[in-house]
Formats: C-alpha cells, sequence, structure tokens
C-alpha cells in the first residue's frame, strides 16, 4: 500500500509524534510510506523518521509566511500528491486539514482527517471555521481523540467519525527518579490556549507556602516574550523558567517531581498521560478534552475545576504537603495509561487505514 501522511511541520508537537510512530509501524508491515509537511527545522524533524520514509517539504528553516501562503501549501499539497498517486492519505490538524480536502475534490483515493484539537475552543477565524464545516463533510472519515470531542461535531459528521487516541509509553533513554522534591514542570507549545500566562502569577501562591518549590515551563511558542515580561513582572525569576525544548523526546521528565495542566482547553493533552506513565503525580484543569478521560482524581492526580485558579494552587500546595499522597499517585498512575499500550492503539489506525481501503475495493 502507498500511504501518506500530511502536516504542518516536522518540529515537536503531537501531531508530528504520531506520523512518526505510524510511519515506523506501516513500513514494518510492508507499506511505502511518505510524508507531506509545510515546513521542517533546518535540523531535521523533531522526531526521527525511519530511513525508507519519503519526505516531501515545502519550506526548509524558517516557516515562509505571507498572504500567499495558504495557497501555496494548497497548491504543494495538491501537486505532491498528485505525483505520489497513493492508495490512501491521513491528513492531521485543521487547516491541514481543510486544504488537503480542497485539493483533493476530485481525488481517486480516500482521504481520512484526523482533528487533534478542541474544535469548538480553537481561535481560527469565521473563514476557517466555515470551510472546515463544509469540508469535512467531503472527508471519507474522520478521526477524534475521545468521545466528547465527537459529541462536539454536526450530527451529520458524527456518523463517520470514530475515536483513536494517541499512544502512551515509557520514554527510552529516560532517567525516572520519583523523588520527595519540589520541581514542579508543565510542558506545552508557548501559546494562549496552554495556560502558562495564569500559572506563573499563580505560583507566588505556591512559594507563600513552600518557598524552595521551583517551576520550569517546558516548549516554545509565540507567547515566549510576553511569558519572559511576565516572569519579570511578577518578581520570579529566580524560581520560574522557560528551558525551551528539549533535545530528547520526554526528556522534561527527569526534570520534574510534580507535573501541572493549566490549559484552556485540549485536544486529549498528550503531557498528561505521558507523565502518568512516567509516574509523576499530576494538578490538572478539568478542561476539555482529555484530561478527565486520563486521570482519576484523588488516586492518580487532581483534577480542578476548569480555568479555577485558585483550587489549582491549593492543589499544588496540597500535594507538596503531602509526601504520601503523591507517593500513592506516583505508584497508580502508570496503570490507569495501560490501554493507550502503542500496541493497542496502532491496531485501531490498522483498521482504520486498511478499511478505508477495503470499502474502496468492495
Amino acid at each position: 500500500m502507498r500511504l501518506v501522511f500530511i502536516l504542518s511541520g516536522l518540529s515537536a508537537g503531537g501531531a508530528e509524534k504520531i506520523i512518526a510512530l505510524l510511519a515506523a509501524h506501516r513500513m514494518e508491515r510492508g507499506d511505502e510510506v511518505h510524508v507531506v509537511a509545510m515546513y521542517c527545522p533546518e535540523e531535521g524533524p523533531y522526531f526521527p523518521l525511519p530511513d525508507g520514509v519519503k519526505v516531501h517539504v515545502l519550506d526548509r528553516g524558517a516557516v515562509q509566511g505571507g498572504r500567499g501562503l495558504q495557497w501555496r501549501r494548497l497548491r504543494f499539497i495538491r501537486r505532491t500528491l498528485r505525483e505520489i498517486a497513493p492508495d490512501v492519505a491521513v491528513s492531521f490538524l485543521t487547516k491541514i486539514n481543510v486544504l488537503s480536502l480542497l485539493a483533493t475534490v476530485d481525488r481517486d483515493f480516500p482521504l481520512l482527517v484526523s482533528e487533534r484539537n478542541n474544535p469548538k475552543a480553537q481561535k481560527n477565524n469565521r473563514l476557517w471555521k466555515h470551510l472546515n464545516l463544509l469540508m469535512s463533510g467531503t472527508a471519507d472519515r474522520i478521526v477524534m481523540l475521545t468521545r466528547r470531542s465527537i459529541d462536539q461535531l454536526p450530527n451529520r459528521l458524527q456518523r463517520r467519525a470514530f475515536v483513536i487516541p494517541n499512544p502512551c509509553m515509557r520514554f527510552p533513554n529516560i532517567l525516572y527518579s520519583h523523588s520527595t522534591g519540589k520541581r514542579v514542570i508543565a510542558v506545552g507549545r508557548l501559546d494562549y490556549q496552554k495556560g502558562f500566562d495564569l500559572l506563573i502569577p499563580a505560583f507566588r501562591s505556591v512559594l507563600a507556602a513552600h518557598p524552595d518549590a521551583t517551576l520550569k515551563i517546558f516548549g516554545e511558542g509565540r507567547e515566549r516574550q510576553n511569558l519572559e515580561a511576565l516572569i519579570r513582572k511578577e518578581n520570579l525569576e529566580e524560581t520560574v523558567s522557560l528551558p525551551g525544548t528539549t533535545k530528547r523526546s520526554g526528556e522534561w521528565i527527569e526534570h520534574g517531581d510534580l507535573f501541572v495542566l493549566p490549559s484552556r482547553h485540549e485536544g486529549f493533552a498528550n503531557v498528561v498521560a505521558e507523565a502518568a506513565a512516567a509516574g509523576l503525580p499530576i494538578v490538572a484543569f478539568d478542561c476539555d478534552f482529555g484530561p478527565a478521560e486520563i486521570l482519576k482524581d484523588g488516586e492518580t492526580g487532581l483534577l480542578v475545576p476548569d480555568g479555577d485558579v485558585d483550587a489549582m494552587v491549593k492543589a499544588l500546595i496540597d500535594l507538596l504537603d503531602d509526601p504520601s499522597l503523591r507517593q500513592k499517585m506516583s505508584e497508580n498512575a502508570p496503570a490507569t495509561v495501560a490501554h493507550l499500550s502503542l500496541e493497542n492503539v496502532m491496531q485501531l489506525w490498522d483498521a482504520a487505514i486498511d478499511g478505508l481501503v477495503a470499502d474502496r475495493s468492495g
């Protein structure tokens, strides 16, 4: 089978990670695998792709912006897919899904689109929202990360949608050490969605109870300068830092004793599952979607009401106060994500991809 994955870029991110895993898995099955990316870092993909995967990139290095960016991307997707002539294509993330569907309106192969975020909470403009609703109806199948996210779709789209969660497994070559230390970590794109602007000033209250606590927020993004300014404004330069993206996937686990998720919304909250697999105690907003479907409140982490900063502060202090509770959560957490094993999730993807081809053949 000639299989194509389409995505925005090859930097760090949930979609990029799952495509790297899927590419390796499908190559082992004997497929010819292509990855079509709108951009790739100069140093290469953050998540290595197996030898033999054919990579097609529009822009290398910095993302080339400008008014004609989406038109260039649409033409690139259309031209590249015509050259490849795939048996099936899989697109990831809202805007790339729309562009892929527009670029292949006359396709003779099935196209599956994967929505990775909360479709109602994303801040796309009216045009993109309209195009997404219009074009999603032309997709052969729609993959969502949670059942609750499917419920947000119009009825006509729910009929062709199904759930495939992200896989979660322990990172190789990462040192897992659980201590009673007070190193709080958060991970994610430095973006408004992730809520780090809520977490940083709130950490002053945590420090009032635990002056020796520290906070590291791993990731990069367009809000870096604003967050750095917020750290200075709150006089937290000695205790709060933004180390950037780690060189090794999952390396952030080695820097933390407790994990916090302050997101306003998520598609699945991959980092919560990864933190649970690592045995890190977790505090998370009960936002849509993901945390409540991963954590067992009071057993593997503490879920606090969505957006309630005071409750988040109290939960952090409670865990820092209680080493025995943290130890219990550390021991319980890995079992809660056992169903997200790579083998289980790859089987779901195989059924989706192979089923599309079978439907077309039939």
